[in-house]
C-alpha cells in the first residue's frame, strides 16, 4: 500500500506539504522550513510570530515595524 500524501499545498512555496512537515498558523498551511520571517527570513515557531496583513514576522522585528512609537 503507497502513501498518497495530502492535497495540500505550502502558503510559501506552493509544494506539496506531508503531514510529518506540516505546519498551520494564521488558518494557512506551511512547511516548517517554510515558515519564515519576511524582514530577516528566519525560521519561525508558533510561539514567536506575528503577521500584518498576511506578511509573516518575529515579533521583534514586528513590534520595530508596527508599533506605535511613543513622541
Amino acid at each position: 500500500m503507497a502513501f498518497a500524501g495530502t492535497k495540500q499545498k505550502c502558503t510559501a512555496c506552493e509544494k506539496t506539504v506531508y503531514l510529518v512537515d506540516m505546519l498551520t498558523a494564521d488558518n494557512r498551511v506551511f512547511h516548517k522550513s517554510c515558515f519564515r520571517c519576511h524582514h530577516c527570513k528566519g525560521t519561525l515557531k508558533l510561539s514567536n510570530y506575528n503577521s500584518f496583513e498576511g506578511v509573516l514576522y518575529r515579533m521583534p522585528h514586528f513590534d520595530q515595524l508596527f508599533k506605535r512609537r511613543q513622541p
